[in-house]
Formats: C-alpha cells, sequence, structure tokens
C-alpha cells in the first residue's frame, strides 16, 4: 500500500510541460523520471503523454504508436526533438547487458558530473536508479538514499 502511495504522490507531483525551451524541456524530463521512478514501464509512456501540452502533445500526437507505447523510445526521441544533443546520452543510456550494477552505477555518476545538467542529489539517485535493470531497480525499491 505505501508503494502506491508514494507512486501516486510522485507522478501528481509532476506539473504539465507547456513552455516551449530546452531548459524547460530538460527539466521536466528530470522531473518525470524522479516522480516516476517508482511506476511500471509499461505505462510510464502513457503517464508522460498525459503531461504533455501545446507544442509537446502536438508532437506526442504525431509520433508512431510503437513510439507512444514504449517508454525507452519515447524518451528516446523526446531528449532528441527537445532537450538538445549535448546530455542525450545521460538520458538515453540503460546499464549494458555485459556491465555489472557497480560499474553502470560509476559510469552514471560519470556522466553526471561531465554534464551540464545540475541535478540534486535525489535527483541523481532517481536517474542513476533509472538506468539499472529491472531487477535491480526491484532489488533497491522500498531503500531510501
Amino acid at each position: 500500500m505505501q508503494s502506491i502511495i508514494a507512486v501516486n504522490s510522485g507522478v501528481n507531483s509532476i506539473t504539465s510541460l507547456k513552455e516551449l525551451s530546452e531548459k524547460t524541456a530538460v527539466q521536466f524530463l528530470r522531473q518525470f523520471r524522479t516522480g516516476s521512478s517508482l511506476v511500471d514501464e509499461s505505462i510510464k509512456a502513457a503517464l508522460f503523454i498525459q503531461k504533455l501540452e501545446g507544442p509537446y502533445a502536438d508532437w506526442a500526437k504525431a509520433l508512431e504508436n510503437d513510439v507512444k507505447n514504449d517508454w525507452l523510445k519515447l524518451e528516446k526521441e523526446f531528449v532528441k526533438e527537445f532537450c538538445g544533443n549535448a546530455d542525450l546520452n545521460l538520458f538515453i543510456t540503460k546499464q549494458r547487458d555485459s556491465e555489472n550494477s557497480v560499474s553502470c552505477y560509476y559510469r552514471i555518476v560519470a556522466m553526471i558530473r561531465e554534464s551540464e545538467i545540475k541535478l540534486t542529489e535525489v535527483q541523481s539517485v532517481a536517474l542513476i536508479r533509472s538506468k539499472f535493470t529491472v531487477n535491480i531497480q526491484n532489488k533497491l525499491e522500498g531503500y531510501e538514499f
């Protein structure tokens, strides 16, 4: 029950994206990742699209269904379209099949340090956690950092 409340609180705290700017889009994506870190991947795309307004909503409507229904594809396309390329890898990278969780952690931390995007500690932890495989994410569920 607590995890359902935490998920609802996180998602409800995400404000809609209206203002068209690269900085605003990056901040929105960061906020969405933090607020939806406990949300199942299968519904993240739908939640993300619900939070888009104006030109962002128009962009989402024009996407192919396979992109609209797949969080990883949707996130990648959003970053390409609205977030600029400087920090593209930070947003689209995931734990590699051949990579253990410790190596993934250090690789993501290095990317965050090199990034021009400034993250709080909580945002950094949420971003790092979202990069791990689902199995590792599930093991971390319930831990407070």
